[in-house]
């Protein structure tokens, strides 16, 4: 073997070592911590071929949400059966979805009725469907960025959106099987 050639075959060992290492749990206080593995995605598929290469099962899938439309149906996702994938993919693993909930309806920027409890029954039909397919630790992103002025989302009344906010984390806890967590961004 030539010297280049050995040269690289060095550098290959010790990139795949370093790629071993990385997904090693980690320790912290004597506790063991394991790496969370995460990817932003709409398919099965997507999700199947990632955890292939990786070599182990995601921790947290992050997807979006289809503004105007309520329960199941409002999270983006592209396999033809949703809620059975959905299922399959979240409801029977140790995944979570983390999924952002465009909790104010169609008008991106008014809160007004998230605000006046028009959408509290949609909020926990979500929960409830999330509930039901096994679904219940999804960490849910309210509306994220909504304080960025150059996103879609500014609302017209920040108090709106605070009063919304509190209405969807309230009314979506109130469902029996609920264990979810919400991240603001």
């Amino acid at each position: 073997m030539d010297r280049d050639g050995a040269r690289f075959g060095r550098v290959r060992e010790r990139v795949e070592q370093q790629t071993r290492d990385a997904f090693r749990p980690r320790t912290r206080g004597g506790d063991q911590m394991a790496m969370k593995h995460g990817i932003l995605s709409i398919r099965e598929s997507e999700i199947e071929d990632i955890e292939s290469w990786l070599g182990t099962q995601l921790d947290l899938v992050v997807t979006t949400w289809n503004e105007g439309q309520w329960g199941l149906d409002g999270i983006t996702w592209g396999d033809s059966d949703k809620r059975a994938t959905l299922e399959r993919v979240f409801g029977r693993t140790d995944r979570q979805l983390v999924l952002h909930y465009e909790f104010q309806g169609g008008n991106l920027r008014d809160y007004s009725s998230a605000a006046d409890g028009t959408h509290d029954d949609k909020h926990r039909q979500l929960a409830r469907e999330l509930i039901e397919i096994g679904m219940e630790d999804t960490i849910i992103r309210p509306s994220g960025e909504f304080n960025m002025d150059w996103s879609g989302r500014y609302p017209n009344d920040p108090s709106n959106y605070a009063e919304g906010l509190a209405r969807v984390v309230r009314e979506m806890r109130s469902v029996d099987g609920a264990a979810f967590t919400f991240t603001f961004s």
